[in-house]
């Protein structure tokens, strides 16, 4: 136990560390402890402090990290909902996507609410990967059993806003094979 402790007080040192590489490779050490069973949740605010970077390899493993452990731990979920949605508005459309495309992983009804205004934004972004990132995600969403917490508030695939994107006129082929691909789903 007292390996244990150790180890972890090393990784919570190493995820503080300024140095970019430094928190990466403790980030990686974190994900390979989880793939292989370690219970690593005692870790969840360190790692999610990880998040405000541009590197993307850091920003991927972090969100791997989330979409773990964010059914356990929701209201540490519900910290990371700003830089989500912060992304979600990156001039990167790699990031843009994996923000859209991590929310939608997460399967937390305290985000859901937080969900539909940037992934609205997302179904209009000019970035066709972007959007058919978005789609999948509202897809996704109506395929599954995500309620929000309140009746008042429904689920990300019932959003008028959100349907009404998915399954509006393409202005151009790249939106129209999106949809398709949406409805496809859609039938899945």
């Amino acid at each position: 136990c007292a390996h244990r402790t150790g180890e972890i007080h090393e990784l919570k040192e190493e995820l503080s560390n300024p140095k970019m590489e430094k928190k990466k490779e403790a980030v990686k050490k974190v994900i390979a402890a989880m793939t292989v069973g370690k219970d690593v949740v005692m870790l969840f605010t360190d790692v999610v402090n990880c998040i405000q970077t541009q590197n993307i390899e850091l920003k991927k493993l972090v969100y791997l990290y989330l979409i773990n452990y964010a059914k356990s731990q929701p209201d540490l979920a519900i910290l990371a909902v700003n830089t989500f949605v912060k992304d979600t508005q990156d001039p990167n459309p790699l990031i843009r996507a994996l923000a859209v495309r991590t929310m939608g992983c997460i399967r937390v009804d305290k985000i859901v609410e937080y969900l539909c205004e940037p992934l609205a934004r997302c179904l209009r972004d000019d970035d066709p990967y972007v959007r058919k990132t978005a789609a999948i995600c509202v897809a996704i969403s109506s395929s599954s059993s995500i309620t929000s917490p309140t009746a008042s508030s429904p689920s990300l695939a019932s959003s008028p806003s959100l349907s009404v994107w998915a399954v509006s006129p393409a202005r151009d082929g790249s939106r129209r094979r999106t949809e398709r691909s949406w409805l496809h789903l859609q039938q899945v």
